[in-house]
């Protein structure tokens, strides 16, 4: 009975004891992943945890890379847990293996976790017993009980890490490395240290002649603070540098496991120079100055890092900056600018290659290059009757640079064609521009002249459509009789008509002649009307007469028909427009009252107009 008891109370306390150590794995294992940041890159690994009585083996067989100083591995049994924080420096790779130490007995459980990403990686259990005691044959073995095994083992202790670690004034770049300089590396421990032991401070990335550790100038400023110089040089070194600390004990003697405290970047290469930059177009203008394209021959070596900057300047010192990543695969880089905001005249173009720590190689200037967006200035433009067939236009505008013939482009218009072009005169010097050119044309007539293209050098173009008129030939040339003669009074013995300039400039009547077969004298009428004040009245800007006062009633002689009678002023006729011819009244032969009105209407009348040129139109109208 008693045996049977005390089996079933085995069997029970067996099951108890499971529950119990599962409960505490999963509460432990639930802290464990609780803790660090939170991360949903979770490594797949495949870890072989090997457990010893001392030792504790972790084997990567294969997977993802871990981060080292993500990976802690807890150890504990039923009473105790010990934590090595970052338990690999560097990254823990497949073949890697890390061995820790351990004095736990009893149930030891090991688990590998992943802090950045809360995630256990491999978990092992063994039974670890303390040291059995030799036995002899004669031994009497020992009844077997329910007393419980008193608990003797002592966790070890956690090595000490660092809190923080810095180092001010990172990146170095060239010109500090150039300079020898010196910054001091702080490192802050999580306890108190032992000050008479030092740690090991090594650089990972570069050898001791670009930057080394003054080991002689370490010192503890605090128990928990390390400051040591370290001394940099120029070695033309583009690095990133890792600081691994070791062999740092706590004020109990135990040793900190290898940890790295901080990386920064020590760049002391220059970029090389720019081999050429070059303005694309050779020339500025309005046309292309919002988009002119600056392109750089790269360097010889690229490290990948550098950047282009080039820069336009004017010759007012207003300047444009704009900057491209290099690609080093390429042997060209381009920029394009918008270059509206330079003033006209010459622009500078400078380029520099720079590091991403500020590392610069020398600047490269290049010729000038010119810029011209004024469009020419045209100051008048006219055209000038020369005969009666040719003319000559002048053409003077305002440009900075040289006109030329073929820089101007004129269309000309008229009744007739252009039988000969010729250059009288072409003066650009300075900043003024005359052109003269002589047109010979196949017959008289009105022309225009339009002023459709005026380029200079760089292609801007002054010309808006500008023209110029000329009329070639005589005034009878464009004055026409326009068909609509008329009789008038209650005798029909006076007749009107109109006259039309075709020309755009004015012409003048100076005489008038009259011939009929109808009558024989003209009177005026002496009613003061208008038309009948005078014998011959041409009104049109201005009014012209024939005028000798001899009314009808009064028996004088009148304006005789066949002879010409010049006008008191003369009669301008505007460019374009009409003018009015008026004759009263005609009689038939004979002195004052002998004379009798003529009824005009269906009879022929010739009148001959004579200009102030000494041109002459002559015509016949039946009203």
């Amino acid at each position: 009975m008693t045996d049977s008891s005390r089996g079933q109370s085995e069997t029970v306390g067996i099951v108890l004891l499971t529950a119990v150590i599962v409960v505490l794995v999963s509460v432990l294992g639930a802290g464990v992943l609780s803790s660090g940041p939170q991360s949903t890159a979770e490594p797949l690994v495949d870890l072989d945890i090997d457990i010893t009585s001392t030792t504790v083996s972790i084997t990567h067989n294969g997977g993802d890379t871990v981060d080292g100083r993500s990976f802690d591995v807890i150890i504990r049994n039923e009473t105790a847990s010990q934590r090595y924080e970052s338990a690999v420096t560097g990254p823990f790779e497949p073949t890697d293996i890390v061995r820790l130490s351990h004095s736990y007995t009893g149930t030891v459980t090991v688990l590998a976790v992943a802090v950045d990403s809360s995630t256990v990686l491999g978990r092992e259990s063994r039974m670890v017993a303390t040291d059995p005691t030799p036995t002899t044959d004669t031994a009497t073995p020992t009844p077997e009980t329910e007393t419980p095994a008193t608990e003797t083992a002592t966790p070890a202790p956690e090595p000490p890490a660092i809190d923080s670690a810095t180092l001010p004034g990172t990146p170095i770049d060239d010109t500090e490395a150039n300079n020898n300089v010196e910054r001091t590396l702080t490192l802050t421990f999580d306890t108190e240290m032992d000050r008479s032991v030092a740690p090991s401070i090594e650089l990972d990335g570069v050898t001791e002649s670009s930057a080394t550790v003054v080991t002689a100038d370490g010192t503890w400023t605090t128990a928990k603070t390390y400051e040591v110089p370290i001394r940099f040089a120029d070695n033309d070194v583009d690095k990133t540098i890792d600081v691994t600390v070791s062999e740092a004990q706590d004020s109990d003697g135990t040793e900190m496991s290898p940890q790295t405290a901080l990386s920064f970047v020590l760049d002391s290469r220059s970029p090389g120079d720019v081999n050429n930059v070059v303005v694309e177009p050779d020339a500025i203008t309005q046309a292309n100055q919002n988009a002119v394209d600056v392109t750089i021959t790269n360097p010889d070596s690229l490290d990948g890092d550098e950047t282009a900057r080039v820069t336009l300047t004017d010759q007012t010192g207003t300047d444009i900056t704009r900057s491209a990543t290099i690609d080093p695969a390429t042997d060209e880089t381009t920029l394009t600018f918008d270059t509206s905001s330079l003033a006209d005249g010459t622009v500078t173009p400078t380029a520099v290659v720079e590091d991403d720590v500020g590392n610069r190689g020398d600047s490269v200037t290049n010729d000038q290059t010119p810029k011209d967006t004024t469009a020419p200035a045209v100051d008048s433009f006219t055209a000038t009757e020369t005969g009666s067939r040719t003319f000559t236009v002048t053409l003077e505008a305002t440009e900075q640079t040289s006109i030329q013939a073929s820089d101007v482009t004129l269309g000309v218009s008229g009744p007739g064609t252009v039988e000969n072009v010729e250059q009288l005169n072409l003066d650009n010097s300075g900043s003024s521009f005359t052109y003269r050119v002589k047109y010979t044309v196949s017959q008289p007539g009105e022309y225009t002249v339009t002023l459709s293209e005026l380029t200079d050098a760089y292609g801007n173009d002054g010309a808006t459509g500008q023209t110029a008129t000329v009329a070639l030939g005589d005034a009878a040339d464009f004055v026409r009789y326009t068909g609509d003669a008329e009789t008038f009074g209650g005798d029909g013995s006076g007749v009107a008509l109109s006259i039309e300039n075709t020309a755009s400039t004015a012409v003048s009547v100076r005489n008038v002649t009259v011939s009929t077969d109808a009558a024989s004298t003209l009177f005026e009428s002496g009613s003061g009307s208008t038309r009948t004040d005078h014998e011959i009245r041409v009104v049109g800007a201005s009014t012209g007469v024939w005028d000798t006062n001899k009314e009808r009633n009064a028996g004088k002689d009148g304006y005789q028909i066949g002879s010409t009678a010049v006008l008191s002023d003369a009669a301008m006729v505007s460019g374009n427009s009409t003018a009015e011819v008026t004759m009263y009244e005609f009689l038939t032969s004979g002195k004052g009252n002998s004379g009798k009105p003529v009824d005009m209407a269906g009879d022929e009348i010739t009148v001959t107009l004579g200009f102030s040129d000494g041109s002459e139109l002559t015509f016949t109208v039946t009203p």
